[in-house]
């Protein structure tokens, strides 16, 4: 089970990545995340996604968004800097859930 998510924005010519750092319970740093990929031009998309799966043993996105230039899928450290080297892809964005707690009101504030 995992227990804490960091962002750490970062910006490599002209390509902004969002990475994403996810440390478990014993705190052991985990190798991949799960990413928002965004391609420039939706007619790359299929060429790029190509390439990864054929450099990267058979990587598949967990989400091909069909009408729309990006997917999604887990990632290693890796794989983020070989997409952040390719012209055709426009952002990779660490893919997440935010959670909010919300104060419980005193009797004083009711």
């Amino acid at each position: 089970s995992l227990s804490l998510s960091l962002s750490l924005s970062l910006s490599l010519d002209r390509v902004h990545a969002l990475a994403c750092v996810v440390v478990d319970r014993r705190g052991c740093t985990q190798e991949a995340a799960s990413y928002i990929v965004g391609v420039k031009d939706v007619g790359d998309k299929p060429g790029l996604l190509g390439e990864l799966e054929e450099t990267f043993d058979g990587w598949k996105p967990r989400y091909e968004y069909a009408t729309m230039s990006m997917f999604s899928g887990s990632l290693s450290p890796q794989q983020v800097s070989w997409l952040l080297g390719d012209d055709r892809v426009a952002y990779v964005e660490c893919d997440g859930f935010v959670k909010m707690a919300r104060r419980k009101k005193s009797d004083k504030e009711l």
